[in-house]
């Protein structure tokens, strides 16, 4: 009869080898969600953020150009869709799509270069802001609606309101 020795023969080192792997695949799999559902969440984070800052900016411009107030949505004389620094009313932002983001009219938001913006004004039904005025002409209110996207799925929404009133208010 042989004598026993001590150690691990090859049969348990291949038993090991697979129980080890089968327990690593299936922690894999439980994880892998977990990790995309957090990056998701902080995709999230990021475009209320950008779409907040967006908003902000937005809604601190008055009611209608200061040199020319002409009854419509849209870029005015002097004004270009290659620079916000010469936005100076609510509506000249109307269609402005960006990609990448950018913040504070220039400066790059880093690392965020997937994301979208597109913001669009319309005229609102003074007593039903979320209704478009019927015909398409100045009330004296504008919807401003700013959405970001992240790789075509939209993560952030932001609706706000600019009134003439405001506008009045302020001055005085």
């Amino acid at each position: 009869m042989r004598a026993s020795r001590p150690g691990v023969t090859l049969m348990e080192t291949v038993l090991s080898a697979m129980l080890v792997g089968g327990v690593l695949a299936t922690t894999l799999q439980l994880v892998a969600p977990t990790v995309r559902s957090t990056v998701h969440a902080g995709n999230v984070a990021i475009a209320a953020g950008i779409a907040d800052a967006y908003m902000e900016e937005i809604l601190a411009k008055p009611y209608a150009d200061p040199e020319s107030d002409n009854g419509l949505i849209g870029l005015d004389d002097g004004e270009t869709a290659e620079s916000r620094k010469t936005y100076d009313d609510v509506d000249d932002y109307h269609d402005l799509v960006e990609n990448p983001s950018f913040s504070d009219s220039e400066h790059m938001v880093p690392n965020h270069t997937a994301f979208k913006i597109m913001v669009v004004i319309a005229f609102a039904d003074p007593d039903e802001p979320s209704i478009d005025a019927d015909p398409p002409e100045d009330t004296g209110v504008k919807r401003v609606t700013v959405s970001v996207w992240y790789h075509g799925t939209l993560l952030a929404q932001r609706v706000g309101i600019r009134t003439r009133g405001h506008d009045r208010i302020m001055r005085n």
